[in-house]
């Protein structure tokens, strides 16, 4: 008798056992496949067609989003490629990795709301400018190409032909020093360096990245905010150096920014308004010049540039340079014509009009 009780417990005993490690098991799948479920729906939420057009419906990436996404893929297989890493800020997700990711940037105190997804993610333009005039900015159908005027190839003084196919360099421009005090962006002033929260609250949480942990290496890289959907991307390649570029994308992967950023210390350095012949979707200007101002205009307003080249590979691209020799920093706005840029309303690229600025860049940083 004594021995049938022994051999009940026992087995009452392992079954518990049991119960217990499927539910630890069950719990840690459910933690993993929201990760991926939130990386599916920011990712896939919208998907170019061959026509450029877009396939999709863009889903809110909140936490209702996520709690919502929890129950419909507890099943998801991709789950299984998600690792985690515990820290004490929280869980952070990463995607492909190894369970012991070295060498990846790191975040302090907002683990919970990012994942990182070891590739990049290509830019999409499927928005509408809202600081331009398509009509005088684009060559509208059956409209012959200007030049003269605002557009006209040669500025008014005869210095410079925005035709001339070569190289020319001039002196240094001490002027770019007080350009880049009148640096706005969506109209509100702006000064270099600066922080992800000087460009939106809603982009405040990147400042808690510490990207210096990925110095050295040659993976590119993703950052995911789980509340909003917006990302930066880091495309690699060769080793990451102290400085890199950065795209800043929205939920729905369209384009809003390039960035240069100094990895050792979070700083943003550089605005690039420009990505593959896509337009910024934030109004860069300095001193009131930017998209949709002609090179003459600027011309007008900052006199003869450091630099310009214009050749087959390279449309007009005009420079204002300055370095300070005893700050050991440099100084730059730059401002390009292409002849074509993506228009959302086709899908297509559109012609530009002549000399008409179609990107600007702002930067200052240690030599």
């Amino acid at each position: 008798m004594t021995i049938k009780k022994l051999a009940i417990a026992l087995f009452l005993i392992s079954a518990l056992f049991i119960s217990l490690t499927a539910c630890n098991g069950s719990i840690q799948s459910t933690d993993q496949t929201i990760s991926t479920a939130v990386d599916s729906t920011v990712e896939s939420a919208t998907q170019p067609t061959t026509d450029g057009t877009t396939q999709g419906t863009a889903q809110n990436t909140t936490a209702d989003t996520t709690a919502a996404l929890t129950t419909q893929l507890t099943t998801d297989t991709t789950a299984q490629s998600m690792t985690t890493q515990s820290t004490t800020a929280g869980t952070v997700y990463y995607d492909n990795i190894s369970s012991d990711p070295i060498g990846l940037p790191v975040i302090v105190g907002a683990a919970d709301q990012l994942i990182f997804l070891r590739r990049g993610i290509n830019a999409l333009g499927n928005y509408k400018i809202t600081y331009i005039d398509y009509e005088q900015f684009f060559l509208q159908e059956g409209e012959t190409q200007p030049d003269s005027g605002r557009y006209a190839n040669v500025t008014a003084d005869g210095e410079i032909n925005w035709d001339y196919g070569g190289w020319v360099r001039f002196e240094q421009t001490p002027q770019v020093v007080d350009m880049l005090e009148q640096l706005t962006l969506d109209g509100q002033n702006v000064h270099l360096p600066m922080q992800f929260k000087d460009l939106g609250d809603q982009y405040a949480v990147f400042d808690k990245v510490d990207f210096s942990k990925a110095i050295g290496q040659t993976y590119s890289f993703t950052i995911i905010d789980k509340k909003t959907g917006n990302k930066i991307s880091y495309f690699g390649g060769d080793d990451i150096t102290e400085t890199g570029q950065v795209v800043l994308l929205d939920k729905n992967d369209n384009f809003i920014i390039r960035l240069t950023v100094n990895f050792l210390n979070n700083e943003i350095e550089g605005l690039y308004t420009d990505l593959s012949h896509y337009l910024s979707q934030r109004d860069l200007r300095i001193n009131g010049i930017g998209c949709s101002n002609t090179l003459n205009e600027m011309y007008n307003a900052f006199g003869k540039p450091n630099k310009f080249a214009s050749d087959d590979t390279y449309m007009p691209e005009v420079t204002y340079y300055y370095v300070d020799e005893e700050k050991n920093l440099s100084y730059m706005v730059q401002f390009n014509y292409y002849n074509t840029i993506h228009d959302h309303r086709t899908g297509q690229e559109g012609i530009v009009k002549n000399s008409t600025i179609t990107s600007v860049t702002a930067y200052i940083g240690t030599r």
